[in-house]
């Protein structure tokens, strides 16, 4: 979701969380997935 564009609030809501703190670590595994020495190995 994050990947298309869907804003935080809207992620938040649709996965019944109670905080931001689970999908923002999910994006940032996606982010560290697709950036830096995930693109070197």
């Amino acid at each position: 979701m994050m990947e298309a564009g869907v804003p935080i609030a809207d992620i938040v809501l649709s996965g019944d969380w109670k905080s931001v703190t689970m999908p923002v670590r999910y994006g940032q595994q996606y982010t560290a997935s697709k950036t830096g020495m995930a693109k070197v190995r």
